[in-house]
């Protein structure tokens, strides 16, 4: 019951359980909303509120394990976890962010009522660019050429188009 008072008056409920313990609780976001329609939940569960890993818990080592983040920590390649939950904070940060656009969406657009940030998808976002770093290593050894880029606007873009482009500009 004093749960419910506060729900009443909230703008916001963040909550870290896994998905089947709010709903054991009797607190699904339908029942939420009926205390208060205006609520906006934001769920920081491990591996999301859905999918087929939906009611596994998870703590940082499981989630840094299963992500790939000890992939790239440690020294040479044995794999070592971090030394404090790295997917935990990145979650934390990631959740704080979202709920910070709902409350700004829900003044511009209308509503945004439910935020779910999986901690195993923010471990793994968090790699993108120990990854990007080890496919260039790989591409530098196969591939003895600089690595070119290309860019894409409403055209692709490279070394070899631009005298093409060039030559349309003067039409």
């Amino acid at each position: 019951v004093q749960f419910e008072t506060l729900v009443q008056s909230a703008d916001v409920l963040i909550e870290n359980f896994s998905p089947r313990v709010m709903e054991n609780f009797g607190y699904t976001p339908e029942a939420l909303h009926r205390v208060n329609e205006r609520l906006h939940i934001t769920s920081l569960s491990a591996f999301g509120q859905t999918g087929h890993y939906r009611d596994y818990i998870g703590y940082g080592p499981t989630l840094e394990s299963f992500g790939g983040i000890a992939s790239v920590t440690g020294y040479g390649e044995t794999p070592w976890l971090p030394g404090f939950s790295v997917s935990d904070f990145g979650a934390g940060i990631h959740g704080a962010a979202a709920t910070m656009f709902a409350l700004y969406g829900q003044k511009t657009h209308g509503a945004v009522k439910r935020i779910d940030v999986s901690q195993y998808e923010v471990a793994v976002n968090l790699l993108a660019n120990a990854l990007y770093e080890k496919v260039n290593k790989q591409r530098r050894r196969l591939q003895p050429a600089p690595f070119k880029f290309q860019f894409s606007a409403p055209f692709i873009v490279g070394r070899e188009q631009a005298p093409a482009l060039r030559s349309r500009r003067k039409m």
